[in-house]
This record gives C-alpha cells, structure tokens and sequence, in this order.
C-alpha cells in the first residue's frame, strides 16, 4: 500500500476496488463490504481519490488488500492516517487474521499493537 494512495487521483475508491476485484478474480464478497462500512467508507466510494483525505485512501487500499482472503499480509504502517474508529476496525481485522493466517506489521501505533494483541518484535532486539 503506498504510503498516500494517490496513484491514480481520478480513480473513485469503488472504481479502485472493482479493479482489485478483476486483478484478483475474486468477488466483492460481504466481508469486504461489512470492512468497507466498518471503516466508514460508504460515503466516500464514489469520490476520487484527490478528493479524500489521506486516511480514507488508505482505508480503501486496506479493503482491497482484504479482498480475496489473503494467506500473508504484510503492512507498513497500516494504521497511518487512520481515526480512532478506524484503527479500532483495523485491529479487530487483524486479530481475526491473525488466527488463521500470517500477519506481520510495522507500527508506531501503539493502540492498534494492542488492540489485536500482536505479539511485538523489537528490531533493536534483533541486533
């Protein structure tokens, strides 16, 4: 996920996750809708993405990386520009992953760290 989502300033976030759903040839299931109104997206689908704020962008390129029921996920700061109720759907997202399949993420965000109750690393401790 790039770390502003503005890739393509006209796509609409609906447009972003139809195109996800081809790349892909999944179905946009319920489970990605439910995550897409979790985080509050339902007005802003048909908006391009110049004209959302950072965190919406992200919380859209977050339900695309959902579609289709990843095995791995792999996340950079997942949670960066994220409102409270986002980074709560988030972590419960990623608690519910993390039980039947991988899941790493670097984060500075401490509430999302515990609120999935992910196990943390230390990249001083690795040295």
């Amino acid at each position: 996920m790039p770390d502003n989502c503005l890739a393509f300033p006209t796509q609409t976030g609906r447009g972003r996750l139809e195109q996800v759903v081809a790349e892909k040839k999944v179905a946009l299931d319920e489970a990605a809708l439910e995550l897409t109104y979790g985080l509050g997206l339902e007005s802003h689908l048909d908006k391009r993405f110049e004209q959302m704020s950072t965190g919406t962008r992200r919380k859209v390129f977050v339900t695309a990386a959902a579609l289709g029921d990843p095995a791995v996920v792999i996340a950079n700061g997942p949670s960066n520009g994220f409102d409270a109720r986002g980074r709560a759907v988030l972590a419960e997202l990623f608690k519910a992953w993390g039980k039947d399949r991988v899941v790493l993420f670097a984060s500075h965000d401490g509430e999302l760290v515990e609120g999935c109750g992910a196990e943390v690393i230390s990249v001083a401790a690795l040295r």
